[in-house]
């Protein structure tokens, strides 16, 4: 039972009948709602009751955003729920705004993302569901007859607003025959949609078609009459996907941040309205209202862009979990690698692996090597940055079809150190360290954005050397070792959609690799796998090979003379996962020693920042509360604040069992904090990237 409104003086009705203002009438059915306050403050994330006026009572309905007063100020509210009665002395609910836009289910998610991250519903809520737009409203209340409104706008209503919608896709039908392919693909197509929900982790195929694969599980779970939502990480997978999916057809829409504000919020009514029961879309899709949810898939599930980077910092596969456990629905999670969390997942028996057997990934598979252990025919360059091995592979590929370069930062020479000494170039007034823009190699500050005339403080010394080496001088370095090929420059900031020739060398960072069309890339170069590896950070070696998977899958079997050459030490464990094709075998040893030292995803880590004494405070509390549960506790490390100002951080850890015992004794200690108005501190549960 939630806890009750308190009356507070001066406000409530009794202090209005004192000075002669009438009292609302109240609703005659049900004329107490619930209402969630849409504030931050952890010590008000509970629900409290309002009174609801019988001039607002088919209004204020579940789901619907209202404003309520407390203490004295206007605040912004969603109902929850309506009741016959309440304990305490209400205030009335001051105004509705737009139909029920939370359906109940997705309220109790939003309710479980919060506990799982120690945040509030709140935070989550506004992810959840978009930013209300007026002129998109009053367009979907105008496709609507009035005759049907209160039906289908009520949040989880099924079925169609007149039955001119086709709610199911049309992936060309079920195909069965790219899945037969995969051990257990069959079993999860039966799975779908059925009473007993199948949940699996699909290592995808290397050169997979994914959007027709994605497209089959979706037919799959429609034709039993069931809704699905896929969660990819950007608008070009989402491009491809939905159209797979038969995006211009009625029974599909989009959600992404990309479309505005408008297109989003009618995409959604029209999702919550039933009008929808596909839907395709970035990381909030996975809240999305779909009536009678059948399967959630989840596309590389490693990528940062599907964590929430705002509090309290969610994750798309954890909450497509949570969504899977509640509402009964499948759920598919997969990549051309595996993150650790899947492995875990895996390993526990909740999701069943779905992936080729070693014969079939050998057949699928590019040639993978090392540079180190191909032949050189000069020996003496065998340690150069770019080999004369791999100018020889990508102009032999070249004559069969478009090849490709992956170049691990982006810039022309994004560090410089002094030529003498090599002390690295640093900004004399803000210290960040300076690039190149281009083969003058004269030093920029990124910061300032205007060359530097820079003396080295230990040795004077006025000239600089590359460090590192970026894509744009990558790709004239190429340019200039292959004269015939056109080059072209793919990267987050510039992406290139399509290659214009065959004949073409594509220079890449990491994740911007272009569609090579069907045939794929001849093949491919992954240069600088020192410095790639080398960068700080717990996920830096996993996050490198799925990107390295990522490129590599785009390349042609080996069979048809597709090629991988990678530029690194050939012992890495990373590199021979890479050449043995195997994400799910290092994804499963890698988590295995995650485990023998207690690091995360092998346990729950709760990073608590902010000034040096709230800071202690919080971790001390929670550990008190905890504690011979919690496994390990490192801090204070001293931090730079948002604000320029010093800060330390804590890590608290405990077993993924205890997880949720973590989670509550952190939103505790911070709605304690809260209610006294004492220093806030940041908490954030198993962030990616750490």
């Amino acid at each position: 039972m939630p806890d009750e409104q308190i009356a507070l003086p001066g406000v409530g009705p009794r202090a209005r009948r004192r000075a002669g203002a009438p009292a609302p009438e109240p609703a005659l059915a049900l004329p107490v709602a619930r209402v969630a306050l849409l504030t931050p403050l952890p010590h008000l994330d509970r629900p409290f009751d309002y009174l609801v006026p019988a001039t607002l009572a088919e209004q204020a309905l579940p789901g619907a955003r209202v404003r309520v007063r407390l203490a004295g100020r206007l605040v912004d509210g969603v109902v929850l729920e309506r009741v016959a009665a309440s304990t305490r002395e209400l205030q009335p609910i001051r105004s509705v705004h737009g139909p029920p836009v939370l359906a109940p289910a997705i309220a109790a998610l939003c309710r479980a993302v919060a506990d799982r991250y120690a945040g509030t519903f709140s935070d989550v809520v506004r992810a959840a569901v978009p930013p209300r737009h007026a002129r998109a409203e009053a367009r979907a209340a105008a496709r609507v007859g009035s005759a049907d409104s209160d039906a289908t706008t009520r949040p989880g209503a099924p079925g169609t607003t007149g039955g001119e919608v086709d709610a199911a896709p049309a992936p060309g039908g079920v195909g069965r025959a790219g899945w037969a392919r995969y051990d257990g693909g069959e079993a999860l197509l039966r799975g779908l949609g059925g009473p007993d929900p199948a949940r699996a982790l699909w290592v995808a195929a290397p050169g997979e078609q994914v959007p027709a694969r994605i497209a089959d599980l979706v037919g799959a779970t429609a034709a039993r009459g069931r809704g699905a939502i896929v969660v990819v990480p950007d608008a070009a997978d989402l491009a491809r996907i939905a159209e797979a999916l038969g995006g211009a057809r009625e029974g599909v829409v989009r959600l992404s941040a990309e479309l505005g504000p408008e297109a989003r919020y009618a995409a959604f009514l029209r999702v919550l309205r039933g009008e929808a029961r596909v839907v395709v879309g970035t990381r909030a899709a996975v809240f999305a209202p779909v009536a009678e949810l059948g399967l959630v898939v989840v596309w590389d599930d490693g990528d940062d862009a599907l964590s929430e980077p705002h509090a309290p910092g969610w994750h798309a596969r954890e909450v497509a979990a949570l969504r899977s456990m509640a509402e009964g629905a499948s759920l598919v999670v997969g990549g051309s690698s595996v993150t650790l969390e899947a492995a875990r997942m895996a390993g526990s028996g909740w999701l069943q692996v779905v992936a080729l057997t070693r014969a079939a990934v050998r057949a699928a598979m590019p040639r993978v090597q090392s540079a180190a252990d191909v032949a050189h025919p000069d020996p003496s360059r065998a340690g150069d940055r770019i080999p004369p091995i791999v100018v020889a592979a990508l102009r032999e590929g070249l004559e069969r079809g478009p090849v490709l370069v992956v170049v691990p930062r982006a810039g022309y020479v994004p560090v410089l150190a002094c030529q003498g000494c090599r002390e690295p170039a640093r900004c004399p007034q803000c210290g960040r360290a300076m690039r190149a823009e281009d083969a003058t190699r004269r030093p920029v500050c990124p910061t300032h954005g205007a060359p530097v005339d820079w003396r080295c403080p230990l040795c004077a010394g006025e000239q600089v050397r590359a460090v590192v080496v970026g894509v744009r001088r990558t790709a004239e370095e190429f340019g200039r070792a292959l004269p015939g090929a056109t080059v072209a420059l793919a990267t987050g900031e510039a992406p290139l959609r399509a290659l214009r020739t065959q004949r073409t060398l594509v220079v890449a960072t990491p994740g911007a690799e272009p569609d090579p069309g069907p045939g794929g890339y001849a093949a491919a170069v992954l240069l600088d796998a020192a410095a790639a590896l080398s960068r700080p950070g717990l996920r830096t070696a996993e996050e490198v090979l799925r990107r390295w998977f990522a490129a590599a899958t785009r390349v042609r079997p080996a069979a048809d003379g597709g090629r991988v050459l990678v530029v690194g030490e050939p012992d890495g464990r990373e590199v021979q996962a890479l050449i043995r094709w195997d994400p799910l075998g290092y994804a499963q040893r890698e988590l295995d020693e995650r485990r023998s030292l207690a690091l995360p995803p092998a346990v729950r880590v709760a990073h608590v920042g902010g000034a040096a004494l709230p800071a202690g405070e919080v971790v001390q509390a929670v550990c008190d509360e905890l504690g011979e549960r919690v496994v390990r506790r490192s801090g204070p490390l001293p931090v730079a604040g948002e604000d320029g100002g010093e800060q330390v951080a804590w890590q608290v850890a405990t077993s993924i069992a205890d997880g949720a015992a973590l989670a509550a004794a952190l939103q505790h200690e911070q709605a304690r904090r809260s209610a006294r108005r004492a220093p806030v501190v940041s908490v954030r549960l198993d962030p990616a990237g750490r």
